[in-house]
């Protein structure tokens, strides 16, 4: 199996994902959460993060859990139609709007009471599902002690082949894995992650619509490769839903921060090469990135 041992602790248009941030939805709101629009909510959270730091007023696993609904916020913007600039300028007039209330102020008390008691009932959630317009994310916090298992997770779209996506490991080490398995027998020697690189295109390329998760894609001159660095059988909890067997890969370190730089909206591929006499044979799986960080961001609530 591959080894794990490399430490690193895990860095609404209101639709369904809406439903499945209710309890979320709780954290650090002004106003009631319904009448807010995804913009206001992610000023509101990003100012209550930013009061939080200054003032030590959380603990981290209630940080973690607001930088969460701050993460869904900001994704359900973006898919309401507010451009990323207008999100960082937003969240730049936030921190510059509470900078100058005193800690210990009526608001700020009230406001981190709120959090506070949103959080004692979020907290006991062990494991939560962040859906997309295509996949889903699916987050669990018991992590594992011998064998590798899911931290974050999404099933691919990749034809025949059966594969899983995410963040992976057990306690010691996790990281970016792929675990795939064919229906014909055949084996992969390598594995590679196509994403945006943002040095090449500063802003993803978005078809109006609901264009498949491969027009989402990076074209080839606009993206960077990230070769995996190991493989090795799967474990079993890291295997495909109805196969007893599949290749893992396991990616560099940085691939994890790779990824959080990418707008949710897009899309990533995965890239198996096979041997051929002609040639290397290529297969590709799609990946949405939708709520990545907000998963991220739950799991840095700690094991359970």
């Amino acid at each position: 199996m591959i080894s794990w041992m490399r430490p690193h602790r895990p860095h609404y248009a209101a639709r369904r994902w809406l439903i499945a941030a209710a309890t979320l939805a709780l954290l650090a709101d002004i106003r009631p959460a319904l009448a807010q629009t995804p913009y206001e909510l992610f000023r509101e959270r990003t100012a209550m993060l930013a009061t939080g730091e200054r003032c030590r007023l959380f603990d981290a696993d209630t940080t973690a859990a607001l930088d969460a609904g701050r993460a869904q916020a900001r994704t359900a913007a973006l898919r309401a139609g507010t451009e990323s600039d207008a999100l960082d300028r937003g969240a730049d007039q936030a921190r510059a709007q509470v900078a100058p209330l005193a800690c210990n102020a009526p608001i700020v008390m009230r406001e981190a009471q709120r959090v506070k008691s949103a959080f004692a009932l979020y907290s006991g959630m062990h494991r939560m599902s962040f859906p997309g317009d295509v996949g889903a994310w699916r987050a669990d916090r018991t992590l594992a002690v011998h064998n590798a298992s899911w931290m974050l997770a999404q099933d691919a779209f990749a034809g025949q082949d059966r594969v899983v996506f995410g963040l992976a490991g057990r306690e010691g080490g996790q990281a970016i894995t792929v675990a795939v398995a064919s229906p014909d027998g055949a084996e992969p020697y390598a594995a590679r992650i196509l994403m945006r690189d943002p040095l090449r295109a500063s802003r993803p390329y978005l078809p109006g619509g609901h264009p498949p998760l491969q027009a989402r894609a990076p074209v080839r001159a606009a993206a960077r490769a990230i070769l995996a660095e190991a493989k090795a059988p799967a474990d079993r909890a890291l295997l495909p839903v109805g196969v007893n067997a599949a290749s893992a890969f396991r990616f560099p370190t940085e691939t994890l921060a790779a990824l959080q730089k990418l707008d949710p909206r897009e899309a990533i591929s995965v890239e198996f090469l096979y041997p051929s006499s002609g040639g290397d044979l290529v297969r590709t799986a799609f990946l949405e990135v939708g709520d990545f960080n907000a998963g991220v961001a739950f799991l840095k609530m700690g094991p359970r």
